[in-house]
């Protein structure tokens, strides 16, 4: 059933003893089209609610007369959408989260998810103002530190604190961004956490554990290659090349591993084959091993084949810039 949002706002009005035309004025619109919110033939514009909320001095929740279950269902909604947009900033989806912080202000969840957004937006997102990316990185260390604070869910307070870590480093502030990351637990294996995976495989039998067994494979093997990544990430950082190249080695094997290559291998897992290609390409031409590299050259000149036909400038853009950011122009030009 959809809420009465027109009868909401004509008694809200009435309460206040105030005509069409003067909730009109003072909301800057027409006093015929406050009529038609109340008539219901019309609904206010998606950024006029929370002005009208304020005016009134209720929350939104109160304005579209919400259940509690409807509450709960927002901020599942809020945190999936504030988790799913970190590395993109766009002004709807901010302003839903900040109306979000305004009427949940002490959900737990939400101002976990949030802080995580607001750190995120400021390290990958460049079209915003200054004055907004201070907004943002403030916001990020409030919401980080009030979770880390307050907070009674670990996982919650786990990811304020990487938030916070990132808004350290972004400042400058090593020291403090390594005491806030060596204050975190380690969770993997979470032999402690007894969740559906871990229960299934140790219990269940037949297809059930099949199941859950080969979803627990995927998740681990992806935290592997991850973990594989930071590793050689570690080695270049400290001028291990040597340890770097057999690691590069390690991670495309495992990559092939995971994902067969049925000849669309970028198209199905993004750039990640090929940023760990250029890497590995790298290390061979530092060390002077340069038996394998016509092999790999050939394998990224597929991929670029493949990016031509299907007409994929970003992709293509991507190994071209990748060959260069690598340093590889110096040794060979762009084969393709």
């Amino acid at each position: 059933m959809q809420p009465d949002i027109g009868g909401k706002i004509r008694t809200l009005r009435k309460a206040r003893r105030l005509t069409q035309e003067e909730l009109a004025d003072r909301l800057m619109v027409s006093a015929q089209t406050v009529s038609k919110w109340e008539l219901g033939t019309c609904f206010p514009d998606v950024l006029q609610f929370p002005v009208i909320a304020n005016y009134f001095g209720v929350t939104l929740d109160e304005l579209f007369c919400r259940t509690e279950q409807q509450q709960r269902e927002r901020i599942t909604e809020l945190v999936r959408i504030a988790q799913q947009s970190a590395f993109r900033y766009d002004a709807d989806t901010e302003h839903l989260i900040s109306e979000g912080l305004r009427d949940y202000p002490g959900n737990e969840d939400l101002l976990a998810a949030a802080a995580e957004y607001y750190a995120e937006i400021v390290v990958h997102t460049q079209s915003h103002t200054e004055e907004m990316t201070s907004q943002f990185h403030n916001r990020a260390i409030a919401l980080s530190e009030r979770v880390i604070a307050e907070g009674n869910d670990r996982l919650n307070i786990c990811h304020a604190k990487y938030a916070l870590a990132l808004m350290y480093i972004v400042d400058n502030r090593n020291e403090d961004a390594r005491a806030v990351i060596q204050s975190l637990p380690y969770l993997y294996p979470q032999r402690d956490i007894y969740d559906r995976g871990l229960v299934s495989i140790w219990l269940l039998k037949g297809e059930d554990k099949l199941i859950e067994a080969l979803n627990l494979r995927d998740i681990l093997q992806f935290e592997l290659y991850n973990s594989y990544r930071s590793v050689i990430d570690g080695y270049l950082e400290t001028g291990n090349v040597r340890d770097a190249e057999s690691t590069s080695r390690e991670i495309i094997a495992l990559h092939d591993l995971m994902w067969k290559d049925d000849g669309t291998e970028e198209e199905c897992k993004g750039e990640s084959i090929s940023f760990d290609l250029f890497r590995y390409i790298r290390c061979l031409y530092q060390n002077g091993n340069l038996k394998e590299i016509p092999d790999l050259i050939e394998r990224l000149s597929r991929m670029a084949e493949r990016a031509k036909e299907r007409e994929d400038s970003h992709y293509l853009k991507f190994l071209c810039d990748s060959w260069i950011e690598n340093g590889l122009d110096k040794y060979s030009p762009i084969p393709w």
